[in-house]
């Protein structure tokens, strides 16, 4: 029994960690990002993301919408407008929200990752 206990306790822990990591992700990213250094058409490069899960951000070719979900690993899911849809990775470290590859908020010009700051 008490090997059975010293099996189910991990396993119990580590579940109960990824579900807090994704929640906590999740409301952390709720907000207005900007980016201080790059800009499109002289206007900072931003991603809203709102708590109905709707997104707005800027990229080269104007201001888009879509959805955004937190899955249960901790990816964020952007779902464009058009229907198609990328997995990247999410971070929030104080006031600093960084996205990798930043080609899934379609900002493939700005490097493998984008940090953006709360505004």
């Amino acid at each position: 029994m008490v090997q059975k206990f010293r099996i189910i306790m991990p396993l119990i822990a580590c579940i109960l960690a990824s579900a807090c990591s994704a929640f906590s992700t999740e409301s952390a990213i709720v907000g207005r990002w900007q980016s201080p250094t790059w800009t499109f058409s002289r206007e900072p490069v931003y991603a809203e993301f709102e708590t109905d899960g709707t997104l707005t951000f800027l990229t080269p070719m104007g201001q888009h919408t879509g959805k955004w979900k937190i899955m249960d690993n901790g990816d964020l899911k952007v779902t464009y407008h058009s229907g198609s849809s990328k997995i990247c990775k999410a971070s929030v470290s104080g006031s600093t929200l960084t996205i990798t590859p930043s080609s899934c908020m379609l900002w493939n010009d700005l490097g493998s990752s984008v940090a953006l700051e709360k505004q």
